[in-house]
């Protein structure tokens, strides 16, 4: 007789597989280590120089802007229109303005220079040097004057110079100051080449980085980089590049070496930012992503090795026990069971011979217990959903009341949520009458007038016979939602909402209509007809399984339509009225 494989030979079998699997991506990633590493390293690099360049950017962005505003409400002070409306001016009037400038530039004074000149620069003020260039009577048609006087408002000029103090200029901030159509003065802030440096490197990186700043035209105003090599590096390519990316990254070749270099374009003020980095640093981390890589790798392998032993173990255990127990009932042993160790594939074969084993009359009073607690379960599911979307809709609404201060409406929100969360949790009612389920509607279009704006209209009419007919909870509920989000919400102005209930025959009849956008006859023959459910139906579909699941196939509900006309749904339940 042939001998059955035994476990053991099962076991060895499963174990060379595990590690063969588990060895061959060690294998395969160690091969591709090399090139991994590299593009790894270099994406981290590119990342973080990226995120540097759009925080310098960003700062840059904020100061200039700080002192555009600044500088546009100095220009609007009347003790200042003042000043230099009139024709004599004493040293008073200097400490005045000296004061403003000082308060305008905030704690910069010592890295910034500010100058305010009267038109025909018969007065003026300045925190330091008053560049020549500044002369309203000679240089009033060209540079920085022509520039501001051309504008209503503040402006950013590119404006590198050097002072009569030996300081470099880089940028400047200025506006004009009218009087009506006719420029009375003019107050300018220069930020020298050290102001913006502090900015830049005011951004937190790990990364050695350096800074070029230009404008749109690519006239650099900053440059820690280049020094003197801008006609080679500003190819036409190169600059093409610059304008379509307005946010990007590519490698350079400067002096002889690779460099990375990162841009952010400012859409306020008509700058780019340049970040590089020179390509050593990268290679640096590539040398410690293969140390890294290796370690793993030897860790990873014998790792390998004792997960595959102890997963080989762990399959193998309860197969060889399901060999025993199908031994002992070749024996006669009907009481013998498998034991259910995981649950999973090998768990279901144990699961399935202890049913197969089971007494038959048994099994199939388990089943009829399972199906009628099955059935229990839908009914309570179905009638427990909520939609998470109106709910957190709701909170939205909530929040954007509270910030615009609409307290009334906030109260009467949280009031009406409460009413309808306190009907939604409390499982111990499934039946309601008719009168609690309308106090329910009714909080439910309280919240939905507020959050729609009066979008829609809406008539009751319950008949006052039916209010102590009992219905399942929530029944109602959704197919209102569902005239709102589907019908009304999607139609051009102001809609309409009917909510009709009364008594026909032994039976209670609610309609719920609107006068939205309608359904069209092929998605109201699949409304009426598939089994399927998607996100606009799942209301319908609930509330139509609940009564059925309730009353039996012969209630539920009836939907007509008509594209442009409107939807009306028909809910239709045994009228049941409970005794004291």
């Amino acid at each position: 007789m042939k001998e059955s494989i035994k476990p053991t030979s099962f076991f060895s079998k499963l174990l060379l597989y595990f590690m063969i699997v588990s060895l061959l991506p060690i294998v395969l990633f160690g091969f591709f280590t090399n090139f991994l590493s590299n593009k790894i390293s270099v994406n981290k690099v590119e990342n973080e120089l990226k995120t540097t360049v759009e925080s310098a950017g960003l700062n840059l962005d904020n100061l200039l802007e700080e002192y555009k505003s600044g500088i546009a409400l100095f220009c609007q002070d009347e003790e200042l229109y003042q000043i230099l409306k009139g024709n004599e001016h004493s040293k008073d009037d200097s400490n005045r303005i000296y004061k403003k400038i000082y308060l305008l530039l905030a704690g910069r004074a010592s890295q910034l220079e500010m100058h305010v000149i009267k038109s025909d620069n018969s007065f003026n003020v300045s925190t330091t040097y008053l560049p020549k260039a500044y002369n309203p009577t000679r240089a009033s048609e060209w540079g920085l004057l022509r520039a501001v006087s051309k504008s209503t408002g503040p402006i950013m000029y590119t404006n590198n110079y050097i002072n009569e103090g030996g300081t470099e200029i880089a940028l400047s901030v200025a506006q004009a100051i009218r009087d009506q159509d006719q420029i009375i003065g003019y107050a300018i802030i220069d930020i020298p080449q050290q102001a913006l440096k502090a900015i830049l490197h005011s951004s937190t990186s790990i990364l050695p980085v350096n800074y070029t700043i230009m404008d749109s035209r690519f006239y650099i105003v900053y440059d820690e980089v280049f020094n003197g090599l801008t006609q080679k590096f500003f190819s036409l390519e190169f600059r093409d590049s610059l304008i379509e990316e307005e946010y990007g990254s590519r490698f350079y070749g400067l002096k002889g070496k690779k460099v990375l270099v990162a841009n952010k374009n400012s859409d306020k003020n008509d700058m780019i930012v340049l970040c590089t980095l020179p390509m050593d640093l990268v290679i640096q981390n590539n040398d410690y992503i293969k140390l890294i890589t290796a370690a793993l790798a030897i860790i990873a392998i014998l790792l390998c090795f004792i997960a595959s032993f102890l997963i080989a173990q762990s399959v193998t255990r309860p197969i060889k026990l399901i060999g025993v127990v199908m031994k002992q009932v070749e024996e006669g042993n009907m009481g013998a069971r498998a034991p259910i160790i995981n649950k999973d594939e090998i768990g279901a074969m144990a699961e399935g011979l202890n049913k197969m084993i089971a007494n038959l009359d048994e099994l199939f009073r388990t089943n009829l217990e399972k199906q009628d607690r099955l059935r229990v379960a839908e009914i309570k599911d179905l009638h427990s959903q909520i939609n998470p979307h109106f709910l957190y809709n709701t909170l939205d609404s909530i929040k954007w009341l509270a910030k615009l201060g609409y307290l009334s409406d906030i109260n009467i929100i949280v009031e009406k949520l409460g009413i309808l969360l306190k009907n939604s949790i409390n499982n111990k009612k499934d039946i309601v009458t008719v009168e609690e389920s309308m106090k329910i509607i009714n909080s439910y279009l309280a919240i939905q007038k507020i959050r729609y704006s009066d979008k829609f209209n809406m008539e009751i009419a319950v008949d006052p016979d039916i209010y102590q007919c009992y219905v399942p909870k929530l029944i109602i509920q959704p197919i209102v939602e569902n005239a709102i989000i589907h019908g009304i919400e999607n139609k051009m102005g102001n809609g309409n909402l009917f909510i009709k209930g009364y008594r026909k025959d032994k039976d209670i009849v609610f309609e719920i209509s609107d006068d939205g956008i309608g359904i069209d006859q092929k998605k109201l023959a699949e409304l009426r007809n598939t089994k399927e459910e998607d996100i606009e139906s799942i209301g319908l579909k609930n509330t139509d399984r609940r009564i059925k699941l309730y009353y039996g196939e012969k209630y539920g509900i009836d939907i007509k339509s008509e594209v442009g006309i409107g939807t009306t749904v028909i809910v239709t339940m045994p009228m049941i009225i409970m005794e004291e």
